[in-house]
C-alpha cells in the first residue's frame, strides 16, 4: 500500500543521505576513498566545505531519529516531514 511505498522510499532517501554525509567526511579528512556518489565532486566539496564537522553530526542524528521512527512504524511522510523542518 502507500505506506509501505512512502517507507520505502524514505529508506532509500536516507541511504542516499548517508552516503552523501560519508563522502563529505571522506573529502573533508582527505581519507583518499573512492566516493560512494561518483560525478558530483565539485557539490560534494562546497557540501563539505558548510557541513563539516558539526553538520554531518546533525544529520547523522537526523538520519537515526528517522530510521528509529520508521522502525516505530510511524509514516514514511510523517518522517520526511520531521526530517526536513
Amino acid at each position: 500500500g502507500e505506506k509501505a511505498e512512502w517507507s520505502s522510499r524514505v529508506a532509500t532517501l536516507l541511504e542516499l543521505i548517508e552516503d552523501l554525509m560519508r563522502d563529505v567526511v571522506v573529502i573533508a579528512t582527505a581519507a583518499g576513498r573512492p566516493l560512494r556518489t561518483p560525478g558530483v565532486e565539485a557539490p560534494l566539496r562546497r557540501l563539505s566545505a558548510a557541513l563539516w564537522p558539526g553538520g554531518v553530526r546533525i544529520a547523522a542524528d537526523a538520519v537515526a531519529e528517522a530510521r528509529a521512527q520508521l522502525a516505530l512504524n510511524v509514516t514514511g511522510r510523517l518522517v520526511v516531514d520531521a526530517l526536513v523542518f
